[in-house]
């Protein structure tokens, strides 16, 4: 207090210069400081605790702020109304983030849990001796199982749906397997409607068989995602087909 007292406006202006102290007395009291301090006018309400609390609040708008521009807070009402939104913008601002925060590990929250299911599989594999072809067989599995997960969800929401609405939902997501097949390039949309509301997704592995020469046929198969299919005779070893993404069985 004594100090303050004893601090001409000249000297706090070159200690503001020299070690950049006092700025906010200057800031905070610049239209009521005329030229002394209030603090040596014994009528002044700027007292040292009043004072130390505006000081306060111009720290705070210099840490968190790009600037004072051309329109500060002087009085004491325009300190309070100026403060009350700098804090209703820390909330705003720290519940978007929070919000943006939780999206991301939402969106990612897959990609972890599949992450965490390989390294406990390769830790598993690893302890029990596992060959390095068997090893790749069940990391392709939970590959494929990851990377077709929107399909498995696909079958999931169909299968207790109404068949009305089955057909609807199934028909707009397969729109494009059926224009990938020559047969039904003629077809009606009625007909197309009908058929793709039967489509169902469905994966194999490498070395699965899909059907044995000689079934009866009950499924129409349409292969999609860079899949292929080895078609044999059961008296011939090498393959006399292949299937590829586009074509159907």
């Amino acid at each position: 207090m004594a100090a303050m007292s004893a601090l001409t406006r000249p000297e706090c202006l070159e200690q503001a210069t020299q070690f950049y102290n006092c700025t906010w007395v200057i800031f905070d009291c610049y239209s009521h400081i005329g030229v002394t301090f209030p603090v040596e006018s014994p009528d002044s309400m700027y007292q040292a605790s009043f004072a130390y609390l505006r000081s306060l609040y111009w720290a705070v708008v210099t840490l968190t702020a790009v600037g004072y521009g051309d329109i500060v807070a002087y009085s004491t009402a325009e300190s309070y109304f100026a403060a009350f939104w700098i804090f209703v913008g820390g909330i705003i601002n720290f519940g978007v983030v929070g919000a943006m925060s939780s999206t991301i590990s939402n969106a990612m929250a897959p990609h972890h849990h599949y992450m965490e299911k390989i390294n406990t599989l390769n830790h598993v594999l690893e302890r029990m001796e596992i060959s390095e072809h068997l090893s790749g067989e069940v990391r392709r599995f939970y590959h494929q199982q990851f990377t077709g997960r929107k399909q498995c969800y696909e079958s999931q929401l169909l299968l207790h749906l109404p068949d009305q609405l089955c057909y609807k939902i199934s028909s707009l997501l397969h729109s494009e397997a059926v224009k990938c097949i020559p047969l039904f390039n003629s077809a009606s949309n009625e007909f197309l409607k009908e058929v793709t509301g039967k489509f169902r997704h469905r994966s194999y592995q490498n070395g699965e068989t899909i059907c044995l020469e000689g079934d009866v046929c009950r499924d129409f198969f349409v292969f999609l995602n860079n899949s292929k299919v080895n078609v044999y005779f059961r008296l011939r070893k090498a393959p006399v087909r292949a299937l590829c993404s586009g074509d159907s069985y």
